[in-house]
């Protein structure tokens, strides 16, 4: 069946804001450190206009005051840096944990995937019709094939602890952090019947001829994805079964 190309980004459109909602719900630690500070110093003062200059335990409370409202804001400066330099250093590995790698496959992933099919779709439809133009099915070709290329760049950043990432066991992939392997067999035989489909397309064109040289580039680089896959994890053995021209 079919799928038109708007609803995958009415999807897209959900999808983000899930993200947000997420990352907004990530930040709460942060904001509730802020809060914490903010709701003592209010003590802080209350206590301050109650408690007289003379009394024993002003310096007391005063002290316990700063050494507290100093500890919390060492704490939040020291957590802050932490997740700074945890950041950098997965953006350097270009590497994401398990947590950020399903998010990923989830939400980016599968979304590229059947935004390249309805593109490739699209296509199909108007390779039928005669009367649309060059620059249409041009068009479309292209497309397909960027969403193809996306989803294997969002691919191998995906976290290389693949017997954690990915598992067989439909009732360990619901209950934990982790994607059931079916899904990842689905959408690897979706992307390379889609490629298989686009290699065949043929217009004299040398954007066209370009794509097709920059997609067997991507294709070598699932091809390693995968073989790695196959070499680092007891899954059964994944393959990348993409025709490039009508004779395969």
């Amino acid at each position: 069946m079919n799928h038109h190309i708007s609803e995958w980004q009415d999807l897209s459109l959900k999808k983000n804001i899930e993200g947000i909602e997420k990352s907004i719900g990530n930040k709460h630690w942060s904001d509730n450190l802020v809060g914490l500070n903010i709701l003592f110093a209010l003590f802080s003062l209350l206590l301050n206009g109650l408690i007289s200059p003379c009394s024993k335990w002003y310096s007391i409370i005063r002290t316990s005051e700063i050494a507290i409202i100093a500890g919390l804001f060492i704490l939040w400066i020291s957590v802050s840096v932490f997740l700074s330099l945890q950041k950098k250093w997965r953006i350097k590995k270009q590497q994401l944990p398990i947590q950020e790698s399903v998010d990923k496959f989830d939400n980016s992933i599968c979304y590229y995937a059947m935004s390249a099919r309805a593109f490739c779709d699209a296509l199909n439809e108007l390779n039928s019709n005669p009367s649309h133009s060059e620059q249409e099915r041009t068009f479309y070709f292209i497309e397909a094939n960027y969403y193809i290329d996306k989803c294997i760049n969002e691919f191998v950043r995906l976290d290389t602890n693949f017997n954690r990432l990915y598992r067989n066991q439909k009732n360990e992939a619901v209950a934990q952090t982790c994607i059931y392997f079916p899904r990842l067999v689905n959408i690897i035989e979706l992307l390379s019947l889609t490629r298989s489909e686009l290699y065949k397309f043929e217009i004299d064109s040398e954007s066209v001829s370009n794509i097709k040289e920059l997609a067997k580039h991507y294709d070598s680089k699932m091809k390693l994805y995968i073989e790695s896959i196959n070499q680092n994890s007891d899954l059964p053995e994944l393959h990348w079964d993409v025709k490039t021209s009508r004779l395969d």
